[in-house]
């Protein structure tokens, strides 16, 4: 994946209240977390203790934070649902609460540790947005046309499939049928599908 240059960062002091945070986890998480607050300080974000939780900002706009939960670790991007999400693992943890913040669910330090490079390409991502912030209408459709015969085909010849995709909220259904209707080429249209298959059936929506 390419992106646009980005300006050349400021790098921001450590928050000793973030550090308190980082601090009062056990170790495994306190490690995880600090490699991905390490990411975000060197690419020149403001750092803060916002809702008790850390919180990443450019230009006074929150982008990113993150928090440990019962049972999980939570990465989150504020302008999520402007993100491409090419690995389809975005959700949204308030449906019909919010409108473009999306998470990123760890169900442990290591899983976290293993991601770091896909994570720097969504942080990345969000950077770009931010300098290049996309208005869209309220109403806009998808890309934005619905799913054509060869998606619904793909659905219909598969019943358990079919019966998970209809039961997802309108707005992740409509996400599917945006990440299938971006590819151009049959190839990589036929990927998707695998790979929307694949994120279906692990629950990963």
């Amino acid at each position: 994946m390419t992106y646009i240059c980005l300006q050349t960062p400021v790098r921001y002091m450590e928050n000793a209240m973030v550090g308190a945070y980082l601090d009062s986890l056990n170790p495994s998480e306190r490690e995880a977390l600090g490699a991905i607050r390490g990411m975000l300080l060197h690419l020149g974000l403001r750092e803060d203790l916002k809702w008790g939780r850390p919180v990443y900002s450019r230009d006074g706009i929150n982008l990113i934070g993150f928090a440990v939960f019962k049972s999980y670790l939570g990465l989150w991007f504020f302008q999520g649902a402007l993100l491409q999400d090419q690995f389809r693992v975005l959700v949204n943890a308030q449906e019909g609460k919010t409108q473009s913040m999306r998470q990123w669910r760890f169900s442990r330090p290591e899983e976290l540790n293993l991601k770091l490079k896909q994570i720097k390409e969504y942080v990345v991502e969000t950077l770009q947005k931010a300098q290049r912030p996309e208005k869209k209408k309220p109403n806009d459709a998808i890309h934005e046309s619905g799913p054509d015969t060869v998606f619904e085909r793909f659905l219909e010849d598969r019943p358990e499939l079919r019966k998970i995709f209809d039961a997802l909220a309108p707005s992740h259904r409509r996400e599917y049928v945006r990440y299938y209707n971006e590819a151009k080429r049959p190839v990589t249209r036929a990927n998707r599908l695998e790979k929307m298959a694949m994120a279906l059936l692990n629950k990963q929506f």
